[in-house]
């Protein structure tokens, strides 16, 4: 009961975090004028070529939204906006988040630390993968993920924050410290397999209809299949270990 407590504890100091760090809104970002009476924005794009299948990310602050499509390079958008109780060092700010990439892996962070004078940051960064990418790895600090597309593997180590995925992945790892994960599989062969790691971890899993699935992990007993979806020793492998959490598969 203890640990329980102390779980949801955690959620909530995090969650008060990651508000000063993302601030979302289905439309249109913006800041509270009263607390926040002094803001800029700036949208900033990259392309780069990629060499093979496989792609990195590391994300140090924000929200991702990864999508595929018939290109040929990488394309990042970054749309950003910085807020504070004064103008001085706005623009400073702006300019020290930027996107590069080395060794096939894209980063996209900021070099700015001293926060005296700024206390609202937020940024959206959308990628547009080809279709050629089957393999992509993520790091990612504070924000939510949002993938679609087909992939033969997918490996996401996340601190805080959201993951939903949608797409045919046959083989997923995901670490993620304390978040929700929502992934809409719409393929499941017995060969697949899913790892879902954590600490505080609420996952809500969507499979086809009549798919096969084992459910392995610490979190095994207390996954929660619907009577539709089939527990066989052959089936797709689901190996879930959290602390704290709860965990749906549906269809």
């Amino acid at each position: 009961m203890k640990k329980m407590v102390i779980g949801f504890v955690s959620v909530i100091i995090i969650t008060l975090i990651l508000t000063s760090c993302v601030q979302k809104n289905k439309n249109k970002i913006k800041f509270d004028k009263e607390s926040v009476p002094y803001s800029k924005e700036e949208i900033s794009d990259y392309t780069y070529k990629i060499e093979g299948d496989s792609l990195g990310i590391k994300n140090d602050c924000g929200n991702l939204k990864i999508e595929k499509s018939n290109v040929d390079k990488v394309k990042i958008r970054m749309e950003k906006l910085v807020g504070g109780k004064s103008e001085d060092k706005l623009q400073d700010v702006l300019d020290s988040m930027n996107c590069t990439l080395e060794n096939g892996v894209v980063n996209i962070n900021s070099t700015w630390k001293d926060n005296s004078s700024i206390n609202s940051i937020n940024i959206e960064t959308t990628i547009i993968v080809p279709s050629s990418i089957q393999s992509i790895s993520i790091e990612n600090n504070i924000g939510d993920i949002n993938i679609a597309g087909n992939y033969d593997a997918l490996k996401i180590d996340i601190e805080n924050g959201e993951i939903s995925y949608t797409g045919n992945l046959k083989k997923g790892s995901i670490f993620s410290k304390i978040g929700n994960v929502n992934l809409n599989l719409q393929n499941l062969n017995s060969d697949y397999s899913y790892d879902i790691h954590g600490e505080v971890v609420n996952a809500k899993i969507k499979i086809p209809k009549g798919s096969k699935i084992k459910a392995i992990g610490s979190m095994a007993e207390k996954v929660k299949i619907k009577d539709e979806i089939n527990v066989d020793e052959d089936g797709a492998i689901f190996d879930i270990n959290a602390k704290v959490g709860n965990i749906n598969i549906e269809n």
